[in-house]
């Protein structure tokens, strides 16, 4: 089955192309981008495929926007939202659905609103806000339409600090996300890696948890938002204390693990594991491959590894033992007030990192 469709219907034609092939070479949300010029093309489209989303750009209204409304609130069309010229906040008062809704989760005084004029990322992470407050609305979940590759959940873990465990990671997610969607999931407890990135820590795992804990189904419209970009790669922002870490139970991974996996376009889910494997070593269960970074191999190190390898030393793990790929990274010093990340990329470490997923056909 064919995913649904975000439909954009602009008669700036090159903006939403634009948009269109920028969202979907991403191919990070569970919808296919089509763009639009006219209603009439759309409403053919409308014919052969459903169209979850739709957003329509003012240039369209005022004078054209009770024609608008009346005719698309007339079709099966989940969500509806302008896009403003303006500077809109699709959290304030007046852009959110009122009590008087319609099918598609507005109020029948207005649509929602985003800014037409950010990134194209931003706008997909408000969207699909609305979107799952439009499925709340309506008592249904975003759908399972999803016809994609299996999602290979790769893990990335040392027991020994120090490991340039993350800095793997990250590198390794880079030069993955160039092929394939590719979706980091930071599970270290004080892990800076917002500092590093650049990112905001205004979302991050503990939301979704909370919806986790709410016994929400259909979790990917709340998992959408949450996700940044780092070059090219989609990350979650970690869980801003240890506590929060380390309280987050098998059974609650597995459901956020299970809705990126069948209810996003990410083929690629990648772990950084923390110190998790060593509370939780079950979760190792969930890596199709774990990459096991080493810098040196002094006695300490050793101990460490052979403490690991007697935890999963049952037949339970027999499995996990032979996913266990242990990479050698050699010693690495940034340039000061260099690019750290693209000096990981282009240097031993992004070659160690291409080696490991062209060996296991990544």
């Amino acid at each position: 089955m064919r995913r649904s469709i975000m439909a954009i219907i602009d008669p700036e034609a090159a903006y939403a192309v634009s948009f269109m092939d920028h969202v979907n070479q991403k191919n990070t949300v569970p919808f296919e981008v089509q763009a639009f010029s006219d209603l009439e093309s759309l409403r053919a489209c409308l014919e052969k495929r459903k169209v979850e989303i739709l957003l329509v750009s003012e240039h369209y209204g005022p004078a054209q926007e009770d024609s608008f409304r009346k005719r698309i609130d007339s079709w099966p069309i989940r969500l509806t939202v302008w896009l403003s010229d303006n500077e809109w906040n699709s959290e304030s008062e007046d852009a959110l659905p009122g009590s008087d809704e319609n099918e598609n989760g507005g109020s029948a005084g207005a649509w929602p609103r985003v800014a037409k004029y950010q990134s194209s990322s931003s706008i997909v992470r408000e969207v699909m806000e609305l979107y799952s407050k439009a499925g709340e609305s309506s008592g249904t979940g975003s759908g399972k339409q999803l016809i994609k590759p299996r999602t290979r959940t790769i893990g990335v873990f040392s027991p020994v600090g120090r490991s340039m465990k993350t800095a793997f990671a990250v590198t390794l997610g880079q030069i993955l996300a160039r092929k394939k969607p590719t979706l980091l999931v930071n599970m270290e407890a004080c892990s800076g890696f917002i500092a590093l990135t650049g990112g905001s820590a205004e979302r991050g795992i503990s939301d979704i948890l909370y919806y986790i804990r709410q016994g929400e189904t259909g979790l990917m419209p709340r998992i959408l938002p949450v996700i940044q970009e780092f070059r090219g790669l989609g990350y979650l922002p970690p869980f801003e204390t240890a506590a929060e870490l380390f309280g987050m139970q098998m059974e609650e991974w597995n459901l956020l693990f299970s809705a990126v996996r069948s209810d996003s376009t990410y083929e690629i889910l990648l772990l950084d594991l923390g110190g998790i494997p060593l509370i939780m070593p079950e979760i190792l269960e969930e890596c199709d491959l774990i990459y096991m970074p080493e810098r040196g191999r002094d006695a300490p190190s050793a101990a460490k590894h052979a403490e690991f390898a007697r935890l999963i030393s049952s037949a339970r793990f027999s499995a996990v033992r032979d996913r266990i790929r242990r990479i050698a990274i050699p010693e690495f010093a940034a340039a000061e007030n260099g690019d750290w990340f693209s000096e990981l990329l282009y240097g031993p470490v992004g070659r160690i990192s291409e080696e490991c997923a062209a060996r296991d056909n990544l």
